[in-house]
């Protein structure tokens, strides 16, 4: 009826006022240093008790629109949280669905009370989207979520691909107190559905680390020999956030892979791996003529990781000084500077990038040449490291991870 069209659509105008409200605070605090506590102000905050009896309407666009205008307002609308938990048993997928996003968008201080009924309520919904949502809203919760990790590992088992990702996400974010659900995530490795596999692969890669089994980086060696290339590139990754010395040579050998996108997360991971993978500076070096910019881009940095131990790649960067992307020649500019000492060879080239047309390289180049010029007459140093980490970028305005393709 008309009076409740206009109940539905105050309640949308509030939250369209809370969200443009959180626009301009932003806007205000981002371009006034004298801002600060003003993103603690909601003047639609006032609202929220109207808008919480809202959500016991007896029309369902009413209770909707509300639960949609509490997300809007967030973290101010706290005292609406346990009427939210009571929506998630609403008649309505919509507004189930909505009470979940509003509770997501809360945050773990303020939505830890609903944690019991989004595991036992809503995981357990009949609609896809309302599992979605209350997934979504205990990965945010941080180690509030804790009681929720059953649940959150029976949801890998759902029919549902979609179900089965967005749990292994949420696990994934839940850092140490996800750590229960290895052996779940271990199993799901074999979904048949790729988007299963690469986030369960993803969740490993952050969860393996707190589990004293090795039994997550053998299984990721595994995926990277995965058929979908998505699969095998998040393994890489995982394994480079992992850092196990076993697993180098699996990585040194997806530095041959015919997927680009692969090669150059092996190439990272190798880098990340750099206390253990000495091992894997030829293998670096060789894919510093990778026929993908990104890769070679990848490697080059990676190499710098190293520090002195990776003399031996010293002539491949200084050639890469010369390379057609500016990412490229940026990254071996630096790297040459993080090996130090034993890169005193690459004077000549750096000399010659100090000319060159891009802004980025020319510093790059300048600050290993004045390094590598104060450090020539020290052949002293022993530097396993050392000059890697007295070269590191001093500004992070200037990384080149985004620079490609014009020179």
């Amino acid at each position: 009826d008309d009076t409740a069209l206009r109940r539905r659509t105050a309640a949308a105008a509030l939250g369209h006022v809370a969200d443009f409200t959180a626009l301009s605070r932003a806007s205000v605090i981002s371009g006034c240093e004298d801002a600060r506590g003003q993103e603690k102000s909601n003047p639609v905050a006032a609202a929220v008790p109207a808008l919480t009896a809202c959500l016991r309407d007896s029309h369902e666009g009413v209770r909707r629109a509300a639960a949609q205008a509490l997300e809007q307002i967030g973290s101010s609308a706290a005292s609406a949280v346990p009427a939210l938990a009571a929506s998630l048993s609403d008649t309505s997928e919509d507004v189930r669905c909505a009470a979940a996003k509003a509770l997501e968008k809360m945050g773990a201080d303020v939505a830890a009370p609903a944690v019991p009924a989004l595991a036992e309520t809503c995981l357990k919904d009949s609609n896809t989207s309302v599992q979605k949502a209350a997934l979504a809203a205990l990965g945010q919760l941080g180690t509030a979520a804790e009681p929720a990790v059953p649940a959150l590992i029976e949801c890998l088992k759902n029919a549902n691909h979609k179900v089965r990702c967005a749990a292994a996400a949420s696990l994934e974010s839940l850092g140490p107190c996800g750590a229960a659900s290895v052996p779940a995530l271990l199993a799901v490795l074999e979904d048949s559905d790729v988007g299963v596999r690469t986030k369960a692969t993803t969740a490993l890669g952050s969860l393996g680390a707190y589990v004293s089994s090795n039994a997550p980086a053998e299984a990721l060696c595994q995926r990277v020999l995965d058929s979908h290339e998505g699969v095998r590139a998040a393994a890489a990754s995982a394994l480079g956030r992992l850092g196990c010395a076993s697993t180098v040579p699996v990585l040194c050998e997806a530095l041959k892979d015919p997927n680009e996108d692969v090669r150059r997360a092996s190439a990272i991971a190798l880098g990340q791996c750099r206390g253990v993978a000495t091992s894997a500076i030829p293998s670096l070096t060789k894919a510093l003529k990778d026929s993908n910019e990104d890769v070679r881009q990848a490697a080059a940095t990676s190499l710098g990781l190293f520090g002195a131990v990776a003399t031996t790649a010293t002539q491949a960067l200084t050639a890469c000084l010369s390379d057609t992307t500016v990412g490229v020649r940026k990254a071996a500019a630096t790297s040459l500077g993080q090996i130090g000492h034993p890169a005193r060879g690459a004077i000549a080239g750096l000399t010659e990038r100090l000319k060159d047309p891009n802004e980025g390289v020319r510093k790059a180049a300048l600050k290993s040449f004045e390094y590598l010029q104060r450090k020539r007459s020290d052949d002293g140093l022993d530097g396993a490291g050392a000059d890697a980490d007295a070269c590191e970028d001093e500004d992070d305005d200037d990384d080149g991870a985004g620079d490609t393709g014009e020179s």
